[in-house]
This record gives structure tokens, C-alpha cells and sequence, in this order.
């Protein structure tokens, strides 16, 4: 006698318990982004003496819910480019995995690539970096390249390598995913500005609508 298989039969069991386990009982993951009010938290400058080199470092804040909200497990983030204008050059890789900070008192110490987020607690996550020598390195196109996505090897290397994941000046919509092993992936959309000078790095936290809607030109562009 045949028999039949579900599909969720197959799944690994930390997905079976994202989808069957009821909502109040999965984390409640939100990403927060005011640079305005706490730049020392969302966009902090720092200059290594030693290297002769100064950065701006713009993180994003990913909060678990205090109430009715359980240990969001293994997290992990990924950042996605959204083409706008009929951009020529932008980075090249999808899907770039980022990089949480280590710390909430300093930058850029003892990141990771995946981390647990208890219910209460904020996570700053590394989301893009600009670098004052960026400009000075070659790359092909020879159009410079003033920020990078904040990969755990661009964010550890003096010089990283930029060109696979590096932004010239102008605008950029991306977006920034966050998923875990047992709840429902978490994301947000944002403009990054990049300037000529590294301190001009900005970036914009979207509405969910006009997030939605430049993801649908992007689409409708690769078409």
C-alpha cells in the first residue's frame, strides 16, 4: 500500500515548531532605527589611530517583545539590494549575510553571525559601514566605492575586500530580513544614502507600503 508523505513530515523539527506552535507562544521580533535621537547606538563614527582610518557604522536595533514572547533561537540576518533608477553599479551579491554586534557598549567588538535573542532584549545588528579610505582602493569599474555591506569579514579586515559588495555614491533602497529557528522572519526596508565624504553616510527606515512597493519595481525590473 502506497504511502503518503507530508511535506512537513520531512522539514527539520525546529521548523515544524515555528509553524505549529500558536502565536503567542512563537518570539516577536521588531527592528527599531532612530539615528536622529541615539546616534551613538544606531550610526557611531570611530577612528583607529593605529590604521589611520575612520568609519561611520550604521546598526539597526532587533527587539524581542517583553510580554507573551519566548527566546527567539539561532538568529541570523541577511541583507537584500533593491535596484532603483536603473542602477548600474551596486553590490552584486544577494542575500549578503550580516553581522550582529557583539556588544552594546562599543563597536564592532566580538561580532557574530548568529545569536540567540531573549524575550526583553535588544540586538544591535551591523547593517552597512563606510571607510574613509575606500575611496583610494581600485576596483573595476573604476567608479569609487565609499560603503560596503557590514559582513563579518569587511567589518574585521583592513582593507576589506569592497567590490563585490560595495555602494557608490548615490541612493540605495535594501532590505534586511531577520529569521530564526522557531518564529516568523522579521524585516524592514531602507534608503542608504552614500556620500562622497564617509561621515555622509546616512540611512532611512521605510514605511511597510513604500518598502513593499520598491520591491515590486525591483521585480518587475529583473522581469
Amino acid at each position: 500500500m502506497a504511502t503518503n508523505i507530508r511535506l512537513s513530515d520531512i522539514g527539520g523539527s525546529s521548523n515544524r515548531q515555528a509553524i505549529e506552535e500558536p502565536s503567542f507562544f512563537r518570539p516577536r521580533l521588531s527592528i527599531e532605527y532612530n539615528a536622529d535621537k541615539q546616534p551613538s547606538i544606531f550610526s557611531p563614527d570611530r577612528t583607529y589611530t593605529i590604521a589611520g582610518v575612520s568609519r561611520r557604522y550604521l546598526r539597526i536595533s532587533v527587539n524581542n517583545a517583553v510580554f507573551m514572547s519566548k527566546v527567539a533561537n539561532h538568529c541570523k540576518a541577511r541583507l537584500i539590494v533593491r535596484p532603483i533608477n536603473r542602477q548600474i553599479q551596486y553590490p552584486t551579491i544577494e542575500n549578503v549575510p550580516l553581522t550582529w554586534e557583539g556588544s552594546f557598549d562599543d563597536v564592532n567588538v566580538k561580532t557574530i553571525t548568529e545569536r540567540n535573542i531573549q524575550p526583553g532584549e535588544k540586538a544591535l545588528l551591523h547593517v552597512v559601514f563606510s571607510d574613509s579610505t575606500f575611496a583610494t582602493i581600485g576596483v573595476e569599474p573604476p567608479t569609487p566605492i565609499h560603503a560596503v555591506i557590514s559582513t563579518k569579514a569587511a567589518l574585521d579586515t583592513f582593507p576589506p575586500r569592497i567590490i563585490e559588495i560595495g555602494f557608490i555614491i548615490g541612493d540605495f533602497i535594501i532590505e534586511v530580513v531577520i529569521t530564526s529557528d522557531n518564529g516568523r522572519p522579521c524585516k524592514s526596508y531602507f534608503v542608504v544614502h552614500v556620500e562622497e565624504q564617509w561621515n555622509g553616510l546616512k540611512m532611512t527606515k521605510l514605511s511597510w507600503f513604500k518598502g513593499l512597493a520598491a520591491k515590486l519595481r525591483s521585480w518587475m525590473r529583473s522581469r
